[in-house]
């Protein structure tokens, strides 16, 4: 009986996460919207004890919200100044440098320049090349359009969660709980765990990427501010996050330093961001209700990455400390929470 119930479970399970992939248009923004309010909602609850209406908390919310924007939309068009700024002098010299490499590469691989060449020629001129790009310039575009989207609707719900329209406290109690104490207790587990990790999680993005920022700019990289931006976002996905800004920053810098003993350095000091940030203060300022092992966080990265893509990716650890305090509720389902530390 028990292999039944686990094949039907695993089938539910597989039903549920394709109907979350399916529905993703719905059910991101309302994620977001629902980890936004659980992220302002302690805030609503004073202004409701201080007999406030709600609408005065949910005004003060959106100008906090609007002045973070503000402050976001700043240094984004600091970035976006750096890129424009960009003149033939660098470009000849980033190409130049580009050729050096290559060289070097192809005299490794013992393949001649002039055919490597040909082939290069070849490869960009073939249509499926040219039909790759156009189609890559058309994701960007729906990119956009998505996000915009996405982030207006997030907005909605979160609106909706903050004003009571979506109770959360009694979803949980009605449809997992059964019982108003235990899911009360739930939820103000949640919005604390919400709250910890969505600002040790800033915290520590933004100190990442004023480190990048300063480290880029010591050595004379290029774009300092967009480097220390892009550092900041990337840190939001978890493991993978962290490498790719890495891995971009330190390729970039070997083409405008080249194969240095500065450039050694220049990715030692990324690495030891990367790892006094992300692997020792960041655990430390989490807690133990928020640690999870690296096996944990993997796959719920592949998981909700594959079924919602970016967004699940960001999404997949607050998703996991949802599940994990449902789960520790119920002494049928502890264990299953327990793997998760």
């Amino acid at each position: 009986m028990s292999s039944i119930q686990n094949l039907l479970l695993i089938i539910v399970i597989s039903l549920v996460l394709y109907l979350f992939n399916i529905l993703s248009f719905i059910f991101i923004p309302l994620a977001f919207g629902l980890f936004g309010a659980l992220l302002f909602s302690p805030l609503m609850r004073w202004f409701t004890s201080k007999r406030l209406p709600r609408l005065f908390g949910l005004i003060f919310i959106v100008l906090v919200i609007s002045v973070i924007a503000r402050g976001a939309y700043e240094v984004v068009y600091l970035a976006t100044e750096e890129l424009e700024s960009v003149d033939a002098g660098f470009i000849d010299n980033a190409t130049h440098r580009m050729n050096e490499i290559t060289d070097k590469a192809l005299d490794i691989l013992g393949i001649e320049m002039n055919e490597a060449q040909e082939q290069i020629t070849a490869f960009f001129k073939s249509d499926k090349v040219r039909s790759f790009l156009l189609g890559n310039v058309n994701n960007g575009l729906s990119f956009a359009i998505n996000f915009i989207s996405i982030l207006l609707m997030s907005l909605f719900f979160m609106v909706l969660f903050l004003f009571g329209s979506i109770d959360v406290e009694k979803v949980l109690e009605s449809l997992i709980f059964k019982e108003m104490n235990t899911s009360k207790e739930a939820y103000r587990k949640l919005e604390k765990n919400i709250l910890v990790f969505v600002l040790v999680k800033l915290i520590i993005s933004a100190i990442t990427g004023f480190a990048y920022s300063v480290v880029a700019y010591s050595f004379g990289v290029s774009f300092p501010i967009f480097w220390g931006v892009l550092a900041f976002l990337l840190n939001f996905i978890q493991v993978v996050g962290p490498i790719l800004s890495v891995v971009l920053l330190s390729l970039f810098a070997t083409i405008e330093m080249g194969f240095t003993g500065g450039l050694i350095f220049f990715t030692l000091l990324l690495i030891a961001i990367q790892t006094i940030g992300g692997g020792i203060l960041e655990p430390i300022l989490m807690g133990k209700s928020l640690s999870m092992n690296t096996i944990s966080i993997l796959v719920m990265l592949s998981i909700w990455g594959f079924v919602w893509g970016i967004p699940g990716m960001i999404l997949s650890i607050p998703i996991t400390v949802v599940l994990k305090v449902i789960l520790e509720r119920f002494p049928s389902t502890k264990t299953f929470s327990d793997l998760i530390l």
